[in-house]
């Protein structure tokens, strides 16, 4: 639970969850909407993966 809680306290991370809530997007459109790098974003990702709050899944290089 904390590690959920942890997650979703950031405001990137809780734009990221608002904008995939909407429909499932490339990192690189989330990044562009957030108006945050591609790393950045990753990085925001890969912890509301492990937190449980999204899935990712890979397609080729994206």
């Amino acid at each position: 639970m904390d590690a959920l809680l942890t997650a979703l306290a950031d405001p990137a991370r809780w734009r990221l969850v608002g904008l995939l809530a909407e429909r499932p997007r490339p990192v690189g459109v989330l990044a562009q909407l957030a108006q945050a790098r591609q790393p950045q974003t990753t990085k925001h990702l890969q912890a509301l993966e492990r937190a449980g709050v999204v899935t990712s899944q890979r397609s080729g290089q994206r």
